[in-house]
């Protein structure tokens, strides 16, 4: 289950253990204040947030931030 929080980042928790991990500006994003979440047919994570939009890949982890200085209005 992935989670986006305001001011938290990302969280992917599992039901089945009760366990979860955070993803947060650390690890990529461009913002921990996470404004909507879709996932794509590529395992794909966007997200829109205070800063920017990240695209978060579910099965590598890898995050990639999409800024200002990449052309976003």
């Amino acid at each position: 289950l992935w989670i986006a929080t305001i001011g938290g980042g990302l969280i992917c928790y599992s039901p089945q253990t009760g366990s979860h991990i955070q993803y947060t500006t650390k690890d990529g994003l461009s913002n921990n204040c996470i404004k909507s979440i879709i996932l794509d047919r590529y395992n794909c994570l966007w997200m829109a947030t205070n800063n920017g939009v990240t695209k978060f890949n579910i099965l590598t982890k890898e995050a990639r931030a999409f800024t200002i200085q990449d052309g976003l209005p």
